[in-house]
């Protein structure tokens, strides 16, 4: 060859180094792979485009390289260890890595000698894991008191690269006050244990190729008993003596908080959530209070006072009174009202309904006990009610009043005058409790009539006289009476004069005719037609 040709070749060699220079043979990202899969390290080579004469397959774990496989027309050179996990193929220069470990992990070269001589290299990257396997969450203790312990989880697993993280229900567990995470994250430690850090927690671990997560863990958490809280059922300002009432205690707690009964600040000996108290008595009055206490942490706390007022109710109300007969103007009369059960809060005194009112005569103890009338009087008569009340109920009592008076007011009612022969009826009335009994008499002499009333069948002349009638109450022992002057005449004698009745008519009858004659001049005159004189 001369030098012109050669000079000639040695161009066209550098440009087509030049073209050359920046291809590579392989994929420059990284290759992952976990223990035990089979990994491929493809060409970037297009077996049609361009054919290589020898390429050659080197590793280096960091210590140096060593070869893989040289593969020449003449045939190819496996390396011993690589003998039977390696698979190359011919036409495109790509190998297959069987069944891969961590010692495989490293760097791979690829040098590839195409016909026309140029060469081009590659290299990548593999990293092999091992997979995520047995991950586990162990801590130093799983029953705990709140705000008193610690506790430490540690989270295991097999693996390589491996990367923690916590978490607790949902959430990622983040470095904190009271969570601390270890540098690696593989442990979390919490101190001072609140009853929200029950978890339940979980450690996810995971490398480039997986995530695997434990069994989750929960914390028994001891907490409380928080504020204790006293209800009485029903709810009443004062409760009647024989009544049922229930006290409820709650208390937020774990274990559920035991409880125990005050009364007054002093134990009850009961216990539990409930007391029941039946047909409560005025004695059990007072305050009431528990304590709820936790046999774990060792705390207690006491409720709210409750204070539990009891009345015995009013009962056998009954009003003494006067036994004897009382006389209107004479008599005095005493009412006292008393119970014979229950506290007597308020009394009040009514007559016929009406609020009973101190006056002249009616005086009403200070404490309204009972009530004094003196004298008494007529109007006293009556029904007198007293009420005795107190919180929970009003009792109340009766009495009937009579004042005897009388007689008074006496009266004879009949006709003056009749003709002989009439029918006369006097009847004689007179106000009086009891009613009065009556007696009469004619011009001064007792007569045997006993009744109200005295009938003259037929009035005869000598019946003209003076009556009286004399009223007696048997009770006041009074007696009262009234005069009545009859008149008797002949036959017709009381008939020639007109009543004023019939002089009335009379009169009327005249004015009415007047009228009449009036309206019809009247009429007359403005109706009649007068005559021209002319």
């Amino acid at each position: 060859m001369d030098l012109r040709n050669l000079r000639f070749l040695s161009v066209l060699l550098l440009s087509a180094i030049e073209c050359w220079a920046d291809q590579q043979a392989l994929v420059p990202d990284p290759l992952k792979a976990l223990v035990g899969q089979n990994v491929t390290f493809a060409t970037t080579i297009d077996p049609k485009a361009q054919q290589f004469i020898v390429i050659t397959w080197t590793f280096n774990d960091g210590t140096g390289p060593s070869n893989v496989i040289t593969a020449a027309p003449k045939g190819e050179s496996v390396e011993e260890k690589y003998q039977g996990r390696i698979v190359f193929n011919k036409t495109t220069g790509a190998l297959l890595l069987k069944e891969v470990t961590t010692s495989d992990s490293g760097d791979y070269s690829v040098s590839m000698v195409m016909v026309d001589g140029h060469q081009i290299p590659g290299e990548v990257k593999l990293t092999v894991y091992e997979p995520v396997t047995g991950v586990e969450v162990k801590a130093n203790v799983t029953d705990v008191v709140e705000f008193n312990d610690t506790v430490s989880l540690t989270c295991s697993a097999g693996g390589s690269a491996l990367t923690y993280k916590w978490l607790s229900g949902s959430a990622t567990v983040t470095d904190g006050d009271r969570m601390k995470l270890s540098d690696d994250n593989h442990m979390l430690t919490i101190s001072g244990v609140l009853r929200s850090d029950k978890g339940p927690f979980t450690c996810s671990v995971s490398n480039a190729m997986m995530e695997k997560s434990s069994s989750p863990l929960t914390l028994n958490i001891s907490y409380g008993p928080d504020t204790a809280v006293m209800t009485v059922t029903p709810q009443k300002a004062v409760y009647s003596s024989g009544s049922n009432i229930s006290m409820s205690c709650s208390s937020l707690s774990s274990p559920t908080a035991e409880f125990e009964w005050l009364f007054n600040g002093a134990p009850l000996k009961k216990t539990g959530a409930e007391l029941k108290v039946e047909d409560i008595q005025e004695a059990q009055s007072g305050n009431y209070s528990c304590i709820a206490q936790n046999t774990k942490t060792m705390r207690f706390k006491t409720s709210n006072t409750a204070l539990v007022s009891v009345l015995e109710r009013i009962s056998g109300t009954a009003i003494t009174g006067p036994t004897g007969q009382l006389i209107a103007g004479n008599s005095s009369a005493n009412m006292s009202c008393q119970a014979t059960g229950g506290t007597v809060i308020t009394r009040s005194w009514l007559k016929d309904g009406t609020p009973l009112s101190p006056g002249d005569r009616v005086t009403i103890s200070k404490d309204k006990s009972s009530v004094a009338i003196s004298p008494v009087e007529k109007t006293d008569t009556g029904e007198y009610q007293c009420k005795l009340t107190n919180a929970v109920n009003t009792d109340s009592a009766s009495y009937k009043m009579t004042v005897n008076y009388g007689p008074e007011g006496v009266t004879i009612i009949g006709g003056e005058a009749v003709e002989m022969g009439d029918l006369v009826k006097l009847k004689c009335a007179a106000s009086s409790l009891p009613p009065a009994t009556f007696t009469w008499s004619f011009n001064g002499t007792q007569l045997e009539e006993t009744s109200a009333e005295y009938v003259i069948e037929k009035a005869i002349y000598r019946n003209s006289g003076k009556y009286a009638c004399v009223a007696k109450n048997a009770i006041t022992e009074k007696t009262s009476s009234a005069v009545h002057i009859l008149s008797v005449k002949e036959e017709g004698t009381l008939d020639e004069s007109l009543s004023g009745g019939a002089i009335a008519g009379i009169v009327i009858a005249v004015l009415v005719v007047v009228a009449i004659i009036a309206a019809a001049v009247y009429y007359k005159r403005t109706h009649t037609k007068l005559e021209s004189p002319y």
